[in-house]
Parts: structure tokens; sequence; C-alpha cells
């Protein structure tokens, strides 16, 4: 991951946006369930909202991370919220924002934060961390559910109706059942999973290939993915899909984001990258997709295929 964020149009591969305030390599990208704002966290822990329609950045928190540890980040299915925590190890605690950059709660954990999650109601958050899976309630601030797991370092969390899908660095997720706490199992599949929500799949990336898992039956429905014998360099690391489940956008351990076609089974689109393995972000309607690169954001859209310009950097608030 680097510090610019690229947005592409998947059918020109021309650039419609370019931002470019982080001071330090992005670890996070989110976009906003309109498509219309984009939110990024660099490793200087510095949160920046930039808005599509405009070409506006604002700056909503200014980080002093002197660690370099990474953060993690999510946005509320309204848009309106942002959550954020920092997997440092005296770092034991979750922000709670509003679009502006206003702190409106810090829930204080147990350990360090890996990866942050709204659930679909926006009213409880969950988190993974060092000590396992915790479930939060927003208004009240009270832990309703922890989950132990046996695995520290927590890649991702996703959520597929009642169940919690748990992925850890070493190529192995869990399932858990979010209404009564319970494991269900362990699936060799991945570090890195998420939720095709229109087909009720779960989506991992394990090496080269990306898969598309009936969760219920335990089967996969099919895998995409490149063949050649080439070592690590095609190893997918992140992904990320439109709500409709038509295009999927991974970042590679070979310096490229690859733009995917998951009814054909093919690469459409291919985008170099300053950077190793690059974090992505898929816009809901599938017009946008994110790249986080060198020295800032670049976004290419989709729908308009145009360059649009940055009007104004502002400072909103600060850490």
């Amino acid at each position: 991951m680097d510090r610019i964020l690229k947005v592409w149009d998947i059918k020109s591969g021309k650039k419609i946006q370019s931002f470019s305030s982080h001071s330090d390599t992005i670890c996070d990208i989110k976009l906003s369930s309109n498509g219309r704002y984009i939110v990024s966290i660099d490793y200087n822990g510095n949160i920046i909202v930039s808005d599509i329609k405009t070409g506006e950045e604002n700056i909503i928190l200014k980080g002093n991370n002197t660690n370099n540890n990474s953060y993690s980040l999510a946005i509320g299915p309204n848009g309106k919220y942002i959550i954020f925590g920092n997997n440092e190890y005296h770092s034991k605690k979750i922000k709670l924002l509003n679009i502006n950059g206003k702190i409106l709660k810090v829930f204080q954990t147990t350990s360090s934060i890996d990866s942050l999650l709204f659930s679909s109601d926006g009213k409880y958050i969950l988190y993974g961390s060092y000590n396992g899976i915790g479930v939060r309630e927003i208004n009240s601030s009270k832990l309703i559910k922890r989950f132990k797991n046996e695995n520290k370092f927590i890649h991702s969390l996703s959520l597929l109706d009642e169940n919690l899908i748990v992925s850890h660095w070493n190529f192995s997720s869990f399932l858990w059942n979010i209404n009564n706490g319970q494991r269900i199992k362990k699936m060799k599949y991945s570090n890195y999973m998420l939720e095709d929500k229109k087909k009720k799949l779960s989506i991992y990336c394990l090496y080269k290939k990306i898969g598309f898992l009936d969760i219920k039956n335990d089967k996969t429905i099919k895998e995409i993915g490149i063949n050649e014998n080439n070592g690590n360099n095609d190893l997918i690391r992140y992904i990320s899909i439109s709500d409709d489940g038509k295009y999927l956008l991974s970042g590679n351990q070979n310096y490229t984001a690859r733009v995917w076609d998951v009814n054909k089974e093919q690469i459409i689109k291919e985008f170099k990258t300053k950077i190793n393995a690059p974090t992505v972000g898929v816009s809901p309607d599938g017009n946008l997709y994110a790249i986080g690169d060198e020295i800032g954001l670049k976004i290419w859209n989709r729908a308009n295929n145009r360059l649009l310009k940055i009007s104004k950097i502002k400072l909103n608030s600060s850490n």
C-alpha cells in the first residue's frame, strides 16, 4: 500500500480523479454506500474524506502515529459515521466520529484493533483484536458479545446473514453464529474474506485464486484466478466487490490491481501500481474503483470517464 488512492474506469482505464493529501502509506480504504465519498487512513493516522462529486478532500482527523502501525476503519451503512482503530500494542480503543471528523465516542478495549465492521443496521460495531472478537452497542457502549479465537492476528471480518466470518493471516477462517456466539466451524480458505450479499455467498482469496463459497453447504461454487507458476508474484491480498456481484477488484502481490468480470470469470482490466499488494475498494454501484498507491488518492469513474480536479483541501479537525 502507498500514499495515492486511485479510482479507475474499468472500461477505458482512464483516470477521473486524483487525491494526494496523505502524508504516509494508505493502509485502509472504504467507500460510502451512496458511492460519493471515499474514506482513507494512512499509517500516520490521518483520515481523509474525498468527495468524488466535488473533487474536494477533507482531512477530518490529523494523526500523530509515530510507530508506523496499521489502522483499520469502517463506514456506517448510512454513510454518516466512521470508526477506526490501531493495531499498536498499547492502543486499546476504537473511536467513533461523524463524517466531518467530530469524535463522538471512544470505546475502550482490552487489546489493539486489527479489523472493524458496522452491523447492517448501524447499531453495533464488531471488532477483531488480539484477544478475539467483540460486539458493542453504539448507543450504550456496552460490550454485548465476546468471542475468543485460537488464532491471534485477524485480517478481516465479514457478515453474511446471522453468520460472522473471521479471517486470519495464516490462511484460515472461522464461521461464527453472531446471535448465540457459537463457533460453527473452521474453514481453511483464506486470510481475507468478504460477502456477496446478492448471491448469499462468501468470497475468499487463497493464494492466486478468488473463490465463491456457499458457507451453508461448505461448497465452493466457482474459483477464478491466475494459473501461471510464477512463485508468489500473483498472490492476492485484498479484494472488494460491487453490490450486484458483477465486478471484483483485487490487490495483488505483483504491483498490480485487477478488475474481474465475475460472470465471465476473467480479468477485464489490469492496472500497474508502484507498491506491492495495494489496498482496494469498489463502490456499491460498481462505478468507482479505488486503489491505494503513491502519495495520495487517484480515482477513476466508470460512469462518466473524466478527470476531476481537486477544488480545495480543508483541515476540519485534529487528533
